[in-house]
């Protein structure tokens, strides 16, 4: 519910939306809503809650300003499931008009409520959103596999369902890079997402997700990345503000070797999600091949900072150690209890000579075939 909220805010021209990604570690209800808002870079955070008691949902909003830790609007809503979407459009409206902001005939159908025919389909979708956003928590082939079956499900159960459609061929794509769904093969898994997204443009021609999909079979079955690139402009028009349109268009640059572009788009969705772990390694991998390794550096020990055990270990470890050299200190970077790092260890210790430490790194690899050299010496 939080980010289909979100999303519709998002497509409003003239506001900044935090994209959810950046948002999770932080309470419904912050103690410092001043370090909340300057970590964040915004100036008004909207919060609440969302209930759901069978096909009933409470949903509680707030938006306060943070420099005044003052409500600028509030309101309660108590509806049927098949009715949530029109909470989105509600929302949108209320705090466009809190902050003084006149949505545009574009903006106000980019933001228009857009309603599963029954409650079956919409819960469908929103477990299938739920289990696409999971990136990062589990395997991406589970996350792909469990999102293809929601959609398919809550078309099922609405087959005139535009949006499920868009999102289908997005997953149905991701499938294709991730692997996962053996059932079928990466040309079948193509043109599943062709069809899909066929019926979405049959259905609604302006639905900005439908090119936002569309860019993924352009980038990802078909290596057009110009095309890809030019189409997620047009998303980008419609929709400023969301940060996988500036992302997608970043990885089509990166394999045209424009690195100096691909980082400004990366700096752009930065600015929509700045604790995205995802964004921010794709930042420090782009300064790293632009060899500007100091500024790499920095955005490794940033992303430290925000995720202790993350993905930025291995590659920090790995870029002091080309630059320095110094084993004692890439040492100090990998914790003993932390899986990905154990190879790295104990490859370590041993080019430092001690053989019998490098033994004793709980990894599997090294337990399962040890050369009889390295047992002796060790």
């Amino acid at each position: 519910m939080q980010d289909l909220i979100l999303t519709n805010l998002s497509k409003i021209r003239d506001l900044k939306v935090i994209s959810r990604s950046s948002m999770e570690k932080y309470a419904s209800h912050p103690e410092n809503l001043k370090v909340v808002g300057a970590e964040l870079g915004v100036a008004h955070l909207l919060e609440g809650s969302v209930q759901r008691v069978g096909d009933q949902v409470l949903i509680n909003l707030q938006l306060i300003e943070v420099a005044t830790d003052s409500h600028l609007w509030a309101e309660t809503y108590n509806r049927k499931i098949e009715n949530v979407f029109e909470v989105e459009q509600e929302v949108a409206n209320a705090v466009a008009k809190a902050l003084h902001i006149q949505l545009t005939t574009p903006q106000a159908i980019a933001v228009r409520a857009r309603q599963a025919a029954n409650p079956q389909a919409l819960d469908a979708f929103m477990r299938a959103e739920f289990a696409a956003m999971e990136l990062g928590r589990r395997p991406a082939r589970v996350k792909n596999v469990e999102a293809i079956e929601w959609y398919e499900k809550a078309i099922a159960a609405d087959p005139n369902f535009a949006l499920a459609y868009a999102q289908l061929t997005r997953a149905l794509m991701e499938a294709h890079y991730f692997g996962g769904v053996t059932q079928y093969s990466a040309t079948q898994l193509t043109a599943r997402a062709e069809q899909a997204l066929a019926t979405a443009r049959r259905l609604q021609p302006d639905l900005p997700e439908a090119d936002l999909a569309l860019s993924f079979i352009q980038s990802r079955a078909q290596m057009d990345f110009i095309g890809s690139i030019a189409t997620l402009d047009r998303v980008i028009a419609a929709w400023p503000g969301d940060p996988r349109a500036y992302l997608g268009k970043a990885a089509n640059l990166r394999h045209l070797g424009r690195f100096d572009e691909a980082l400004t788009e990366l700096d752009t969705a930065l600015s929509l999600s700045p604790r995205d772990e995802n964004l921010l390694y794709r930042r420090a991998q782009t300064l790293t091949w632009l060899r500007r390794f100091d500024e790499a550096e920095a955005v490794y020990r940033q992303m430290l900072e925000l995720f202790p055990r993350g993905a930025a270990l291995v590659p920090l470890a790995t870029l002091v150690l080309q630059r320095r050299g110094d084993l004692d200190e890439v040492l100090a970077l990998l914790p003993p209890d932390y899986g990905p790092a154990t190879y790295w260890r104990a490859w370590l210790l041993a080019r430092q000579g001690k053989l019998r430490k490098a033994w004793k790194q709980p990894n599997p690899w090294i337990r399962a075939t040890p050369s009889p050299a390295f047992q002796n010496r060790a």
